[in-house]
């Protein structure tokens, strides 16, 4: 984040919500425990319980398609890392319609195919939050140009 530390706790509401869900998926695919129920909770919250099922589709094909370990850390980790950083920002962009920078994120993280369903994901999950009423942003400490570039340059692996 360009030398910036940015704290979970300084999100916007609906980037934390995101946030938490994605932290939350990974602990729960990596103890094979079902967090569904759990995220939808969250995100009704926000009134937007029913992006829990595509945000399960874009964790999957973020699991499936990585090219390198993508660092998304425990619920209680104060720092967002780069990776969770260039997510967020991916969602922002698919709420404002710039899907050719969400897919240029995409592309630097998981093979094209993955890319392509975890775009499609990742636009009914904004656009299920712009229904409820919740806006994303592109986060101020976010350039995804540079974010996309940095992602292409990390080896390969999984999501940890």
């Amino acid at each position: 984040m360009q030398g910036k530390t940015v704290l979970a706790a300084e999100l916007p509401v609906p980037e934390s919500v995101l946030l938490w869900s994605m932290r939350a998926w990974v602990i729960g695919h990596c103890r094979r425990l079902d967090v569904s129920s759990r995220i939808e909770r969250v995100l009704a919250q926000l009134g937007a319980s029913e992006a829990a099922h595509d945000l399960n589709g874009f964790m999957w094909a973020l699991r499936q398609g990585a090219l390198r370990t993508i660092e998304i850390n425990c619920v209680c980790h104060p720092e967002v890392s780069l990776d969770e950083g260039m997510l967020l920002a991916l969602f922002a962009l698919q709420q404002q319609e710039d899907h050719d920078d969400a897919y240029t994120v995409l592309s630097g993280l998981v093979t094209e195919r993955a890319a392509i369903a975890a775009s499609e994901s990742s636009q009914r999950v904004a656009l299920l939050f712009a229904v409820a009423g919740n806006s994303l942003s592109t986060l101020s400490f976010i350039r995804v140009r540079s974010l996309a570039e940095h992602a292409s340059t990390r080896r390969a692996g999984y999501l940890h």
